[in-house]
């Protein structure tokens, strides 16, 4: 047992000895070269995924690609509302936990601020969901449209406009 014990701590450590050594010549613009090369190669996996997707439910792949374009600038303004809504929320909690960081001599009373700040910020967000409105400009006899039901209508439209799509050629 104790033969296992001082394999296992040789062990950890030359891990953490050779992810310092490892770590130490990063060069950061190779990372950020690999992180733009991952992100296009992801992009290009999920557009090709996508129109074997249209192949198999048998919609002609530009057809569809049209189709997401639809839904995607039918929900963009009410995606827009909820964030600008949610960032509200983040920049209450980042002051509140600034405040809370105040509290230096009682850390189980800090600890306490943030949870409750988390919570009060939890509630928020769930609020932009719940009641965020958008105005429909094409309709302004028409009562703002609530986040939900919006982003539901879009889904039906675009529902339908993939129905209407014609097989692949």
């Amino acid at each position: 047992m104790r033969t296992f014990v001082y394999s296992l701590v040789v062990f950890a450590s030359s891990i953490f000895i050779g992810v310092g050594l490892g770590s130490a010549g990063i060069d950061p613009q190779c990372k950020d070269d690999v992180k733009t090369e991952f992100r296009g190669c992801k992009g290009d996996c999920k557009t090709e995924y996508r129109a074997d997707k249209d192949l198999c439910r048998n919609v002609d792949p530009v057809c569809g690609t049209a189709c997401r374009a639809i839904r995607a600038a039918c929900v963009e303004p009410f995606e827009e509302a909820v964030d600008a809504c949610k960032d509200l929320c983040r920049g209450d909690l980042a002051d509140a936990k600034v405040v809370c960081k105040l509290i230096d001599d009682d850390e189980e009373a800090r600890d306490l601020c943030i949870d409750a700040a988390q919570i009060t910020a939890f509630i928020c967000k769930d609020d932009c969901r719940e009641d965020t409105t958008v105005d429909d400009p094409n309709m302004p006899e028409v009562d703002p449209i609530p986040w939900r039901e919006g982003v539901k209508a879009c889904r039906q439209v675009s529902r339908a406009c993939f129905k209407a799509c014609p097989p692949p050629p």
